[in-house]
């Protein structure tokens, strides 16, 4: 088995962002509402 591609990751804020969007938009992840701090 070979990978479909290989990418390599910088570490930067907008390469976070946009694995977390693309993580959301397939519904891996979902966004949670913020708790208010007691």
């Amino acid at each position: 088995m070979n990978p479909a591609g290989i990418y390599i990751c910088d570490g930067s804020e907008k390469e976070f962002q946009d694995i977390i969007d693309k993580l959301v938009e397939r519904g891996v992840l979902s966004p949670l509402k913020a708790y208010e701090r007691k």
